[in-house]
């Protein structure tokens, strides 16, 4: 802020920076592997002790934000994995039940036909039985 690389405002008589500031002198967050670049640190040795603090301090909520993010995408990834899971189990069970009823049409339908024939064979010894007894001699 001294060195006017960093710009800021005074709000209730405190020095405000803005965070597109931030970005734009320091980058996005999370896109440096948390080494400071020599201009980083000769930019923090003109810093005010107080500055330094603050410094800090975001630096080490930026860390707890960056935990916390690694938190939940931990959650998340366990969530997706356990909705994978439950969704797997579903369709085994679906086709399981899709299985007996296929199976249970199967057999009514067997037993459809074997009716069917039980019938044809049912009338075929009734109309023998009623046969008038000539036709049953003369082997009609």
């Amino acid at each position: 802020m001294r060195s006017g690389k960093l710009s800021h405002t005074v709000d209730r008589d405190r020095k405000v920076i803005d965070v597109a500031e931030l970005i734009r002198v320091y980058g996005e967050p999370g896109k440096s592997n948390g080494a400071m670049s020599p201009e980083e640190l000769t930019d923090m040795s003109t810093l005010a002790p107080g500055e330094l603090t603050r410094q800090a301090l975001i630096e080490e909520d930026l860390d707890k934000e960056r935990a916390k993010n690694a938190t939940l995408q931990v959650e998340l990834r366990e969530a997706n994995e356990a909705l994978k899971d439950e969704r797997d189990g579903a369709a085994e069970e679906r086709n399981r039940w899709l299985g007996l009823v296929e199976e249970g049409n199967k057999r009514l339908q067997d037993m459809r036909e074997d009716s069917e024939e039980d019938r044809w064979v049912m009338k075929n010894l009734t109309d023998a039985l009623n046969k008038p007894l000539w036709k049953k001699l003369l082997g009609m």
